[in-house]
């Protein structure tokens, strides 16, 4: 029987400490001067690729059949005002991850749940853990890709997406990056995945 209480707890320590992990990973991936951060001249370079790629796909484009690659939506705002939107968007993510791992949490250690129920709400962290990772990963790729910054939420199988563009928005060839770096993270479809262009 003591055994048993010290793997439970044991799991719930390793839990709370990549928990603890991710959250530091996403912080620090975050920063402006993260190693990861393209750099200006860098970012000019990925520029004209990418409109040297579009004029060359843009026929390639015209003859695919038409395909959802996610619904793209345009929300106004000037350029230090999408700054802290992105800021924003990020608190108001790791407030509300917290709160909902500290009330599992909580849950766990009052000892009222059943076997089932403590296994289901462990497992429910693990995915939540898996998110959090899994959102991390994802905003470091598309900012590699050349964005200015992105914010990812995921949701079960739905995925919000919200990324910083220039005036012209997005193109369906990158919106089709997008959602390819979404789907290379996650077992979901291209239907759920939803774009949000923050200007």
């Amino acid at each position: 029987m003591k055994s048993a209480k010290s793997k439970r707890q044991l799991t719930l320590l390793t839990l709370v400490v990549a928990l603890g992990v991710a959250v530091y990973l996403n912080w620090e991936y975050a920063q402006g001067d993260s190693p990861y951060a393209m750099q200006p001249a860098a970012a000019e370079a990925s520029a004209v690729a990418t409109d040297a790629l579009e004029e060359e796909s843009a026929p390639v484009l015209e003859a695919l059949p038409d395909k959802n690659y996610g619904e793209a939506q345009l929300v106004s705002a000037d350029a230090s005002g999408s700054d802290a939107y992105f800021e924003q968007a990020r608190l108001n993510r790791s407030q509300t991850r917290d709160e909902a791992l500290d009330q599992l949490q909580k849950s766990i250690s009052q000892g009222q749940l059943s076997q089932e129920e403590k296994d289901a709400a462990n497992a429910h962290m693990a995915a939540m853990i898996d998110n959090i990772a899994a959102e991390s990963d994802i905003e470091n790729l598309v900012k590699a890709k050349g964005f200015a910054d992105c914010v990812a939420f995921i949701d079960g199988q739905k995925v919000n997406l919200a990324v910083k563009t220039g005036a012209q928005g997005l193109t369906a060839n990158e919106v089709a990056q997008l959602r390819d770096i979404v789907l290379g993270k996650l077992e979901t479809s291209a239907q759920n995945i939803s774009v949000v262009e923050v200007k």
